[in-house]
C-alpha cells in the first residue's frame, strides 16, 4: 500500500497522472446535457434482452465492479456514464481518459474521469495505484474503461491490452462486465445505438494477471461478435429500447 502511494504521488507530481472526483451536482447535470444529446443524435438507444438486467444486478454489489466497453467511437464514453447514471446510479464511478483532453476540458474531472498517457508505462503504473485507491476509498466502486485503449473498427480483430486484467488482479472480489456497443445507421435518417452486455467469467486464480486477461479478451471478443450478427440483422426485435425511446424523425 505504501509502495501503491508512493507511485501515485510521484505520478501527479510528474504529470503522468491527473486525479479526478465524481460530483453529485456535476453528474447530474451533465447527465441532462448528455440525455438531450443522444436524444437528438440517434434513432434508439437499444440493448440486447438481459444486458440492462445484467447492469442492474450488480448496482448494489458492495465489491469493485469493472465494466470495459468496446470502443469504436467518441460516443463510447458518453454512452457509459449515461448507463452508469440510470443503472448504477448509487455506485462511485471513475475512469480513465487521455491526459491532454482533460488538460482541455477540466470539468470532465467532477464526473469522475482521471487522465493518463495511454502509451506510458508509467502512466499505466499510476492508473493501477489511482484505481486502487478508489477501490479501497469510495462506497461500491466502480471502473468505466475501453481496454483496447484506442479507436478501433468493430469488425477487426479484438486487441485488449493488459491494464484491466492487472486492475482486476489487484482487486480482491471484483466483478467484470462487458458491454459492447456499434452505432449502425438502419432505416433511419439517424443512426441506432446497439448494445449487449455478458458477465466477465472470474478465473479460478483471481490474483492472476494472465488469467484475467484470458478472461476479459474472451468475454470481449464474444460480445462483439454477437452483437455484429445482430446488428447485421436490422432487426429491432432482437433488442429491447433503452434509455430512451425511438426518436419521430423521418427516413
Amino acid at each position: 500500500m505504501t509502495s501503491d502511494r508512493a507511485t501515485l504521488a510521484a505520478a501527479v507530481d510528474d504529470g503522468d497522472l491527473i486525479p479526478g472526483r465524481q460530483g453529485p451536482v456535476a453528474s447530474r447535470l451533465f447527465r441532462v446535457v448528455a440525455g438531450r444529446l443522444s436524444r437528438r443524435s440517434f434513432h434508439a438507444i437499444r440493448a440486447t434482452p438481459g444486458s440492462v438486467a445484467g447492469l442492474r444486478d450488480h448496482a448494489g454489489r458492495p465489491a469493485p465492479v469493472i465494466c470495459c466497453l468496446t470502443h469504436s467511437s467518441w460516443w463510447d464514453p458518453i454512452v457509459g456514464f449515461l448507463l452508469h447514471g440510470a443503472y448504477l446510479r448509487g455506485r462511485a464511478g471513475c475512469a480513465p481518459i487521455d491526459r491532454d483532453v482533460l488538460e482541455q476540458v477540466r470539468f470532465f474531472r467532477r464526473l469522475g474521469l482521471f487522465g493518463i498517457d495511454p502509451d506510458s508505462p508509467a502512466s499505466r503504473r499510476a492508473m493501477q495505484a489511482y484505481v486502487a485507491e478508489r477501490f479501497g476509498a469510495d462506497e461500491r466502486p466502480t471502473l468505466w474503461i475501453t481496454p483496447q485503449g484506442r479507436l478501433q473498427d468493430p469488425r477487426t480483430p479484438m486487441v485488449v491490452r493488459p491494464g484491466v486484467a492487472a486492475i482486476a488482479a489487484g482487486s480482491p472480489g471484483a466483478a467484470g462486465l462487458v458491454v459492447a456497443i456499434e452505432y449502425p445507421f438502419w432505416d433511419d435518417k439517424k443512426p441506432e445505438v446497439l448494445m449487449h452486455g455478458a458477465a466477465v467469467e472470474t478465473p479460478a486464480r483471481r490474483d492472476s494477471t494472465v488469467a484475467w486477461h484470458r478472461s476479459i479478451s474472451g468475454a470481449m471478443e464474444r460480445t462483439a461478435s454477437e452483437l455484429a450478427e445482430r446488428s447485421a440483422a436490422r432487426d429491432p426485435a432482437g433488442f429491447e429500447v433503452g434509455l430512451h425511446r425511438e426518436s419521430s424523425s423521418t427516413h
